[in-house]
């Protein structure tokens, strides 16, 4: 319950909490290494 409490009396502490999140997630995102046409075996009988 105090979290809820935190999050109503400090809504601008929160928000760029959440804003930092997604920032970082971005970053992590786009600074992944991504192959587009990534090797691949098919398996033979």
């Amino acid at each position: 319950m105090w979290l809820t409490r935190f999050a109503i009396r400090q809504p601008t502490i929160i928000t760029l909490f959440f804003l930092a999140v997604a920032l970082f997630g971005i970053i992590g995102f786009f600074s992944m290494g991504v192959n587009v046409k990534p090797p691949v075996t098919f398996p033979a009988v």
